[in-house]
């Protein structure tokens, strides 16, 4: 029987070193994951930004509202090309108006 219960804990020992091992790596992998995602929406909203700033500096306040409401890549991707291609600031105000509505109802 001792030499069962020495076997039974060493397996216990080595299943939980190997679980904390095994959760670390998955952690990791799972923080990468998140930190990639924020620093593309970081840097796909300073991008808004610097478009607004540059093209349409009395909307910078309605775009960081919109940014503020939104965190999907795909949209604010959108979103950029949009503001680089808008005419003048009347459609650059529409556009983030109703982007914004969008995202509130």
């Amino acid at each position: 029987m001792p030499l069962y219960q020495e076997i039974l804990r060493a397996g216990r020992e080595e299943g939980l070193a190997r679980g904390r091992d095994e959760g670390q790596q998955a952690g990791q992998v799972t923080g990468r994951k998140i930190g990639i995602r924020e620093g593309q929406l970081f840097a796909q909203r300073r991008a808004i930004m610097s478009i607004v700033h540059e093209r349409f500096p009395k909307l910078e306040l309605l775009a960081k509202k919109h940014m503020a409401l939104d965190s999907n890549a795909d949209r604010l991707n959108n979103l950029i090309v949009q503001l680089s291609i808008v005419r003048n600031e009347r459609e650059a105000t529409r556009l983030l108006y109703l982007e914004s509505k969008s995202l509130t109802e």
